[in-house]
């Protein structure tokens, strides 16, 4: 008799850009495992990416995480189009420094205000970038957490 996972998916934050495959050899002891060949499955809309970017983990045992999928690949995706525009060493910057960026873009406009004309412009589209980011991770925790929180009280 075998026994159905109950593991719901998550998502790891990408620390260091490059292919799917090196992030694979990151996360898995075994890239030949049957998680490993899942991962790169639910993750092959994403051959390279950047820090900051969400790669979806998940169980491949567990036939009842289609809900909870969707839901995270909506994140990714959000996060993906929030990314398109930066290069590598950008990411790599918003993601060692997202706790401090955080915190300066509730004083955004106060920045932006003192701000010449053209670093105003500038500001504002990082300013915003880091919203969207910010928003996606937010938004992605608070589905996790609500979604672990009915999977614990339905056991």
């Amino acid at each position: 008799m075998s026994t159905q996972s109950t593991v719901a998916p998550g998502y790891c934050v990408v620390q260091q850009p490059g292919t799917l495959d090196f992030q694979a050899r990151l996360l898995f002891n075994n890239v030949n495992s049957e998680a490993a060949r899942y991962f790169m499955q639910i993750n092959k809309d994403t051959p390279w990416v950047k820090p900051g970017q969400i790669l979806i983990v998940a169980d491949p045992a567990n036939s009842n995480q289609a809900y909870q999928l969707n839901h995270l690949i909506a994140a990714k995706q959000k996060v993906n189009e929030a990314m398109a525009t930066t290069d590598n060493s950008v990411a790599d910057f918003l993601n060692r420094n997202y706790e401090n960026i955080a915190a300066l873009t509730s004083w955004g406009d106060k920045l932006v205000g003192n701000a010449s004309e053209a670093g105003e412009k500038y500001f504002k589209r990082i300013e915003t970038l880091l919203v969207k980011i910010e928003q996606t991770y937010q938004n992605q925790f608070r589905t996790q957490g609500s979604l672990i929180g009915q999977q614990f009280y339905a056991e």
